[in-house]
């Protein structure tokens, strides 16, 4: 509990980390059992936390761009895992002293076949697990795009510079190797924001909301948004496109 991740990082090395720097906290635990007869174990607890979580991603060795670096974000993790029946399941939050996001996830998979995979020198786990069926749902509550300079650099250098708030949310089913998903996303007060050269004062500020669909089977990806001002839709559209993947 509460064990700091700079000397955890010692007992690696260096070109076995996947990061150049990791410091904070962290707390973990797991209550791993299996009872006469199972083949396999079951994972009934597993959690862990951060606490001032700091990473700073892998430097390249003769220069090149600044690795990405997250400093503010926290993160907490709990799963599980059915030795019985291979349900796997977990549940993710994201927190920089406010709830930033969470994820939840569960994965069914055949642990008969994964194990077997192992121990054949010609299968692949990776593919069992892919093929495994999905369900996850991603939900980011509404926040301003100031209050978002807490996230990691990678996220922080597509942001748009904007003024307004932004609420996202998703939810994926099928498997990983062939995913349905069902992304959306609504924006409140959307203007140019005070850094751009865009005199925002006479520019109204404008409501959003888009949603989309991905089917693999149908190879089809949808796309729909609406723009509001003052609550009345200004504008609409919608569109369609086949999809190579699948």
């Amino acid at each position: 509990e509460n064990v700091a991740l700079r000397c955890l990082s010692h007992l690696v090395p260096s070109v076995a980390m996947p990061v150049s720097e990791a410091s904070g906290l962290v707390t973990a635990r797991a209550h791993v059992a299996r009872q006469k007869g199972d083949r396999f174990a079951s994972i009934e607890d597993f959690f862990v936390k951060t606490h001032g979580l700091e990473v700073v991603g892998p430097r390249a060795f003769f220069g090149g761009e600044e690795p990405w670096e997250t400093r503010r974000l926290d993160v907490a993790l709990k799963a599980s895992l059915d030795g019985n029946t291979g349900h796997a399941a977990a549940h993710a939050t994201f927190f920089d002293g406010t709830l930033v996001g969470e994820i939840t996830g569960a994965l069914d998979l055949d642990l008969g076949r994964i194990a077997d995979a192992i121990a054949s020198p010609t299968g692949s786990v990776v593919a069992e697990i892919e093929r495994a069926p999905l369900d996850v749902e991603l939900s980011v509550p509404r926040r301003s795009f100031a209050d978002m300079q807490t996230l990691p650099s990678f996220v922080r250098s597509i942001l748009p510079p904007l003024d307004g708030d932004l609420r996202l949310e998703a939810d994926a089913t099928g498997s990983i190797e062939k995913p349905r998903v069902r992304p959306a996303a609504q924006a409140f007060g959307i203007r140019p924001g005070a850094g751009t050269n865009i005199g925002s004062d006479w520019i109204p500020a404008l409501d959003a909301d888009v949603s989309g669909t991905y089917d693999p089977d149908a190879g089809r990806a949808a796309i729909e948004a609406h723009v509001l001002h003052d609550g009345a839709n200004v504008a609409t559209d919608s569109r369609s496109y086949a999809s190579s993947v699948g």
